[in-house]
């Protein structure tokens, strides 16, 4: 195994894998991450290679980074990810950065913590920022209705009285129905459409995609309901408050001063993304996915690398501040992760907050842990932060989840970073 160690215990070995984008909530991956335990234990009681790593005879779990490269190039050799990031973090430091496998497989470019990549839901964390830093600015405030901000009307026609605010956007219970039609073909199809067109072709009564059936027959409020247009909406309430594109204000308020000199937002084909995007049909078998801009492309376009979402984190674990930079106030940190439960039609783990949210058992890692996943047919990435250890991982792949082909090696992956966060400095 090549590679070296650097300042910040960054590590970046070589690679070691010889071998129409569609961007998808991550509604339906917490029901996923809930029956990974038990195939692994099932996995386990037939011998299954693969899963040894988590099976009872497993080898110790990594405590240094050393045996978590280790550990990393062993399942990067299984051929079931053409390519990943990690990073594991403290609000200070970084223990673990470094990359594995092909960033671009057909060309032998190496995996590097510093690859940009689509992070698919993740993008919504961003979303949920940009809204505090546009409320701090006095742009508009969080119980806003929404329609305050935009230059079209949205009602719930089956509630018409009551208003949809901005915090009901980012905690989706806004009673808009989600939609895998919009956020999987409409959005693709006219991804030559603005965000507003688009928007208001969908929930305003004289748009072309308009319905009463958009909107759930319960209040704004009362039902969470996981949504790529409802953050889209709130990001295009931001850009109007503002008064200035949303991918231009979040560059400008968050990226820059943060140092996140790989991240963007994909808007066509003026940026390709660093990294190739890859679904698996086999073992060491990827095919190679063309990455397509979206209408609705601030709840999943994000281009980033483990390396800046490390910085974004470090800033929240330091409630607002990093590098002696302040982006938000730790009260806007503190309503940002005030997490809450309610009845949601997504799963029954988690409680929300600003778009981040709280949730356990994740990949095998049982204890709570807030933040967001993402994924869609050529992508999976993972951000959360233990609140117990304030001690956070990232896991950026740019090949999709599979349940067949390689949940195991995701979940030996995220499980290492989780032990290597849990051992002692």
């Amino acid at each position: 195994m090549d590679g070296h160690l650097v300042i910040g215990f960054r590590y970046e070995p070589g690679p070691s894998l010889d071998k129409a984008r569609i961007t998808r909530a991550t509604k339906g991956y917490a029901q996923m991450f809930v029956g990974l335990k038990s195939l692994v234990s099932a996995a386990c009681l037939t011998g299954s290679i693969l899963a040894l790593t988590a099976c009872d005879d497993a080898p110790p779990p990594p405590r240094t980074p050393i045996e978590l490269a280790r550990d990393l190039a062993t399942y990067t050799s299984w051929n079931r990810v053409a390519g990943y990031s990690v990073a594991v973090f403290g609000p200070d430091q970084v223990a673990y950065s470094g990359g594995f496998g092909y960033s671009d497989a057909e060309n032998k470019v190496a995996f590097t913590d510093q690859t940009s990549l689509n992070v698919a839901s993740i993008s919504k964390t961003v979303i949920a920022l940009a809204l505090l830093r546009a409320a701090e600015d006095g742009f508009l405030g969080l119980d806003d209705p929404v329609n305050k901000h935009l230059r079209f009307q949205v009602t719930n026609p089956h509630f018409p009285n009551s208003q949809i605010t901005l915090r009901h956007l980012a905690m989706h219970t806004s009673s808009i129905r989600y939609s895998e039609e919009v956020t999987d073909h409409l959005a693709l199809k006219h991804s030559d459409m603005s965000l507003a067109e688009f928007l208001a072709n969908y929930l305003e009564p004289q748009g072309i995609w308009y319905s009463p059936d958009n909107f759930h027959r319960r209040a704004p409020g009362d039902l969470g309901d996981y949504s790529n247009v409802t953050a889209s909406l709130c990001a295009l309430a931001i850009e109007n408050a503002v008064g200035m594109p949303f991918d231009d204000y979040t560059m400008l308020e968050l990226f820059e001063p943060l140092g996140m000199e790989n991240t963007t937002w994909y808007r066509g084909a003026d940026k390709e993304p660093l990294a190739a995007h890859y679904t698996i049909t086999g073992k060491g078998e990827f095919e190679r996915k063309e990455f397509a801009p979206d209408a609705l492309y601030p709840s999943g376009t994000l281009m980033t690398s483990a390396r800046d979402l490390t910085s974004m984190a470090q800033m929240v674990l330091n409630g607002g501040e990093l590098g002696g930079k302040r982006i938000l106030s730790e009260q806007s940190i503190d309503t940002m992760l005030d997490f809450k439960s309610f009845e949601s039609l997504d799963d029954d783990i988690h409680r929300q907050g600003l778009f981040w949210y709280e949730t356990r058992d994740q990949l095998g890692v049982e204890p709570v842990m807030y933040g967001h996943n993402g994924g869609h047919d050529s992508a999976f990435s993972m951000l959360f932060i233990d609140p117990e250890t304030d001690r956070g991982i990232i896991m950026l792949g740019n090949t999709n989840l599979d349940g067949e082909h390689n949940h195991i090696s995701y979940f030996n992956i995220y499980k290492a970073l989780w032990y290597l966060s849990q051992a002692p400095d």
